[in-house]
């Protein structure tokens, strides 16, 4: 639907204000580097220099969003662009445990918009470091949602006689 009647269904205008609010936060308040730009033709299809993120349907496959480092060729730096991609709708029937709907959206807007974020920093650091401060980093965006709790279960909290660098990717988001 579009019923602001802006050309845009109303879900990608929802995308576009969480991940603003997202910039919003963790740039302008909190300080962080912004993402880099990157270049058109660039990984996906990039039609400018702005942080590209795709609408798709992630559900399926298990996947709340994901983020990428785009690399230049032959670079020796770590800092990189990046591009991040978001489920289409969080339906309930795919995120039946943890949040669904907006709330999901939001959460995964702030933890993998804090990818590209790092990106800018060192797209080669720890797994483990990424993904545990790109959840805490769901925590101080959105606050009252909690849907990192979900992952406790099967943390280093829980389990503390296992490293923290273990490569279960359930265990990196406790």
């Amino acid at each position: 639907t579009d019923a602001n009647a802006n050309g845009e269904p109303d879900y990608i205008d929802a995308v576009s204000a969480t991940f603003e609010e997202v910039w919003a936060k963790e740039v302008t308040q909190m300080g962080y580097r912004a993402p880099l730009p990157d270049a058109p033709g660039g990984g996906r299809v990039n039609p400018d220099a702005r942080l590209d993120v795709y609408v798709e349907d992630l559900g399926a496959s298990g996947l709340y969003g994901y983020c990428q480092p785009e690399p230049p060729a032959g670079s020796t730096f770590f800092d990189a662009p990046g591009f991040c991609g978001v489920d289409n709708d969080f339906s309930p029937s795919q995120f039946p445990s943890g949040a669904n709907g907006i709330a999901a959206l939001q959460v995964t807007a702030a933890h993998e918009f804090f990818h590209a974020v790092q990106f800018a920093y060192d797209f080669a650091d720890d797994r483990w470091f990424m993904e545990g401060t790109a959840v805490w980093m769901e925590d101080e965006v959105y606050d009252t949602i909690n849907d990192g709790y979900q992952y406790l279960g099967t943390s280093a909290i829980t389990f503390p006689e296992i490293p923290v660098d273990y490569g279960d990717e359930g265990f990196q988001y406790g």
